[in-house]
Order: C-alpha cells, then sequence, then structure tokens
C-alpha cells in the first residue's frame, strides 16, 4: 500500500514539475504586472516606479514675475514659431518650454554644463549649427539664438515623433529634447501602445534610465503641458493646449 502511494506522488510531482517547464516565460521576454505600470528590467536602478509616488508635484504655481519676464521675448518666439513651424499655434507651449528649462534665465548653467534660456548642452548646440547654418556659430547663452534654435531642434524632433494625439506627440517630443531620443526609443519598444504616452499601456510609465532621470523627464512633460503652457495661454501668448 505503501508503495503504491509513493509512486502515485512521484507521478504526481513529475507532471507538476513538467507543467511549470511551460508556464515560466522565456528568459528573453518581459512579464508585465499592470499594478506597477512597468516592466522589471535587468538593473536594479531601472526596477518599476510607482508613478503615485515619484513624480513630483505639477501643480506648483507659476511665479506671475517669471511668466511677465516671458512677454519681453514673445515677439522673438512667434518669429521663431513662424520659421520653423509655419504660423504661432505652439507659441505657449514654447514659452512654457523656456520656463521649464531656465526661467528666463539666458547665463544660467545647469550642474550637468547645460547652458541658457534654453538649456543646450555645447555638443547639442553645435550639432543644431551644423544642421542649420542659419544658426553657425552656436551661442546658447544668447537668447535670441536660444529661442530660434528650440524651434529649430523641435521641429528636427518632430519628424521622428508622432503619437495617437496631438497630446501624445507633443509629450514625445518634449521628452526627447529633455531626455534625448535614444531613451525615448527604447521606452516606446517597451510599451504596450507605444504611440501613446499618458496611461498603463503607454509610454510614460516605462524605464530605460536611471531614476533620477526618469522623473526629471516625467515631470519636465507634465509640468510643461499640465500646467505652464495653460498658464501662458491664459496670460496672452498665442497658440492652443493640446492636453487640457
Amino acid at each position: 500500500m505503501m508503495r503504491h502511494l509513493f509512486i502515485a506522488l512521484m507521478v504526481c510531482l513529475s507532471a507538476a514539475t513538467t507543467l511549470a517547464v511551460y508556464l515560466v516565460p522565456a528568459p528573453h521576454l518581459h512579464t508585465v504586472n499592470l499594478s506597477v505600470p512597468s516592466p522589471v528590467m535587468p538593473k536594479p536602478w531601472l526596477a518599476p516606479i510607482k508613478l503615485d509616488w515619484q513624480l513630483p508635484d505639477i501643480s506648483l504655481p507659476s511665479s506671475p514675475d517669471v511668466v511677465a519676464m516671458g512677454w519681453r521675448w514673445r515677439s522673438a518666439i512667434e518669429h521663431a514659431a513662424t520659421e520653423r513651424f509655419g504660423g504661432t499655434e505652439h507659441v505657449a507651449r514654447f514659452a512654457a518650454q523656456i520656463h521649464q528649462e531656465s526661467k528666463w534665465n539666458s547665463d544660467v548653467t545647469s550642474h550637468a554644463g547645460a547652458q541658457g534660456m534654453a538649456q543646450f548642452m555645447r555638443p547639442t548646440a553645435n550639432a543644431i549649427a551644423r544642421l542649420h547654418p542659419d544658426l553657425s556659430p552656436a551661442d546658447p547663452t544668447n537668447p535670441s539664438w536660444a529661442i530660434r534654435a528650440q524651434a529649430a531642434l523641435l521641429a528636427d524632433i518632430s519628424a521622428r515623433f508622432v503619437g495617437e494625439t496631438p497630446c501624445d506627440t507633443w509629450a514625445f517630443r518634449l521628452s526627447a529634447y529633455n531626455g534625448g531620443e535614444k531613451r525615448l526609443v527604447a521606452e516606446k519598444v517597451l510599451a504596450g501602445n507605444p504611440e501613446a504616452w499618458f496611461g498603463v499601456s503607454g509610454v510614460e510609465p516605462q524605464i530605460s534610465r536611471r531614476k533620477s532621470a526618469w522623473i526629471e523627464n516625467r515631470g519636465y512633460v507634465r509640468r510643461i503641458l499640465l500646467t505652464l503652457e495653460p498658464t501662458y495661454l491664459k496670460a496672452g501668448f498665442p497658440g492652443k493646449a493640446v492636453c487640457i
């Protein structure tokens, strides 16, 4: 009797082991737990991040003085937007981006070495000048050059990133401007819906960069599109909100 029970137990264990082999996913495939909206990545600093507690507060009020400073450069932004995009529909968004980058301070240099009102790294500024001879030589600390170069770079990026909606499209473009195209492309590959930015299956929750860089990049996009652009529209800058 005991011998028969032992044999039956061994048969069950064998069947369970075989089933487990078929259920374990192939090592090159990512499995996504939808309760934590990002796949498990191989490096510890690329672990899943919960959006509800990691993203910064984007609703912080903008100083009226900072917004007022933008009026000095409104006509320059309108000219640059018309030059690169054929009109002024993006002017408030471009002003919001400069606000986020430097608060209109042309003399600021970031800890990473980004310079000027639009915060260009020197290699990026030089690359823009090579690609656009009318912007040569590169001069990122010159406000007029920075505004024109901002529009030129956004126009270049725009040719490569288009989303499901205008909101998604501009989220991609701003993300690429802030954190580079290479990381954004990698995160689009991870997304269930690579043409959407927001949402659990969109690109926003995906991570292919360091946590600190990811938090900065996502907060950058959200603050420009959801807080600062509406602020500049309310202040009278031309354009139309794409996400609100």
